[in-house]
């Protein structure tokens, strides 16, 4: 055990606090409409103010989840590898304000009244004219990072490129799990695993594309689907072991199911970690993940109570198990 994996505990435990329960979740799916939703955030401290509008509070949740992030990398700069794990949770933090951007320098459409954070801030002010300018702007940090890996794959148009840029995190992550060792890397690993094959499916299913960040699939199974046509792709889908079991039809219910099972997988393994990986950069990940599953949890009950959809249609969306 070092002194600083030691603090990194403390500190992740202290994250752990600011996370929501599977209680108050449960709290959450009892109230009658979104404002109901976020008055029980605001009386649990969870957020400072209740919005008046939906959008308005999926940025009051986007702020605080970014904050916490930011308070918890600013305690990991003395672990490299726990650093890099709360820069990438920041970077899929902010990577809907980047699709925004992006979409913008592609469609030559200026975007107004939005507030950007971190990395992003400087375009607070405007939106680059072109893509040259675009790469400029971010040449040095995550999101540079993150589009020259997407231009390595030699996207065809702007939805490939964003579909690549979903990638980034995963790819990342990948690759430092894989400098961890044995139990750390066991523990990382089973956050990540579900993720892990979604964004794998998902980029041979829409983009045709491989990938080799795999947990449960193979590489034959994500080679035929990239390469079999649409039609065919829910028959190679279904190959998949946890994918057998679901009924949709269509590859997007589908490939949405695999994504809500990979986020119940995080969040149990997430916890699992704070019971057994005591003091590893692990726990910093389980605290990070944890915080981004709050937001889609938080987001998925705010908008699902907006559309008048059942409990038990939303109870499938959010990260805890609550049957």
């Amino acid at each position: 055990m070092s002194a600083v994996n030691a603090y990194l505990h403390s500190i992740s435990r202290t994250v752990k606090t600011e996370t929501l329960t599977r209680g108050d979740i449960g709290e959450l799916m009892a109230e009658d409409d979104w404002r109901q939703v976020f008055n029980t955030l605001k009386e649990k401290e969870y957020i400072d103010e209740i919005p008046a509008t939906l959008e308005e509070g999926e940025r009051i949740i986007i702020d605080r989840q970014t904050r916490v992030m930011e308070k918890l990398m600013g305690y990991s700069y003395n672990s490299k590898i726990s650093k890099d794990i709360t820069s990438l949770y920041l970077y899929d933090m902010m990577l809907d304000e980047f699709k925004s951007i992006v979409t913008s320098v592609y469609n030559k459409r200026q975007l107004k009244g939005l507030k950007f954070h971190r990395e992003l801030s400087k375009f607070n002010e405007g939106i680059p004219s072109s893509e040259e300018e675009l790469r400029s702007a971010i040449n040095g940090t995550i999101f540079g990072n993150a589009y020259n890996l997407a231009s390595s794959y030699g996207y065809k148009n702007v939805t490939q490129l964003l579909s690549l840029l979903d990638l980034y995190f995963i790819y990342r992550i990948s690759s430092l799990i894989e400098t961890l060792r044995g139990d750390w890397k066991m523990a990382a690993r089973s956050i990540v695993c579900g993720y892990q094959d979604y964004y794998a499916l998902s980029l041979a299913t829409y983009q045709g594309m491989v990938t080799k960040n795999l947990c449960e699939t193979n590489e034959e199974l994500i080679k035929d689907l990239a390469s079999t046509d649409y039609k065919g792709k829910i028959e190679v889908l279904r190959r998949f072991e946890p994918v057998k079991s679901i009924s949709s039809k269509s590859a997007p219910e589908i490939l949405s199911k695999v994504l809500d099972r990979a986020r119940k997988m995080a969040r149990k393994n997430s916890l699992n970690v704070f019971m057994s990986q005591t003091f590893s950069p692990v726990i910093v990940m389980a605290a990070s993940e944890m915080l981004r599953l709050d937001k889609g949890d938080i987001l998925a009950i705010a908008n699902g109570k907006k559309l008048k959809l059942s409990n038990s249609s939303i109870q499938e969306l959010v990260s805890y198990d609550l049957v």
